[in-house]
């Protein structure tokens, strides 16, 4: 078809690329009790801790 535009694909499998969602991690009973960014500082309020409670969620609203 001598005129028409050929129309390629642009690689992409089709698939959606998945949105990373910040992720809080919440301690109710450990060494200091509240909201954490990252698993490292929630773990180190629970470790060692007898009876420490974590919680993980991607939203915030949930852990209070």
């Amino acid at each position: 078809m001598a005129g028409t535009a050929s129309v390629t694909s642009s690689g992409s499998s089709g698939k959606r690329k998945r949105v990373s969602t910040p992720k809080f991690y919440a301690v109710k009973a450990g060494r200091l009790p509240g909201v954490y960014n990252t698993w490292d500082e929630a773990k180190r309020q629970i470790d060692g801790v007898s009876g420490s409670i974590c919680m993980q969620s991607n939203r915030m609203s949930w852990l209070h």
